[in-house]
């Protein structure tokens, strides 16, 4: 569901898998890096997102196993999008919901003080 025409930098999709690969895609349609480091995670281990990192010339890079805190400041954002505007509001629709995550992403990162983190 990756819809560049709006320059969105996210994707919403049903699986853990298909929403790392159609971020990668757009990403990859943007820059190339180098390198590509990740955890260890079923949707980071998949062969379809690791043949298109290939077929990018993309070399991939894991952290081992138990390195929790690796994660740290992506399992701070997710919890701070559920805790202050999933979790607090019912949907009408898909389309309300995009609206809103799309509404909740620009006050995270212009309004929000990331300092208290």
């Amino acid at each position: 569901m990756v819809q560049p025409q709006n320059h969105r930098t996210w994707a919403l999709e049903h699986t853990r898998e298909s929403v790392c690969y159609a971020c990668l895609k757009v990403a990859l349609g943007r820059c190339q890096p180098e390198i590509m480091n990740s955890d260890q995670g079923s949707h980071f281990t998949d062969a379809d997102y690791l043949e298109l990192l290939s077929a990018h010339d993309v070399k991939v890079s894991m952290d081992g196993k138990g390195r929790v805190r690796d994660n740290s400041r992506t399992e701070r954002f997710f919890r701070s999008l559920k805790y202050e505007e999933i979790y607090l509001n019912e949907y009408e629709n898909h389309r309300v919901f995009l609206r809103a995550i799309t509404t909740y992403l620009r006050f995270y990162h212009t309004e929000c003080s990331h300092q208290a983190f």
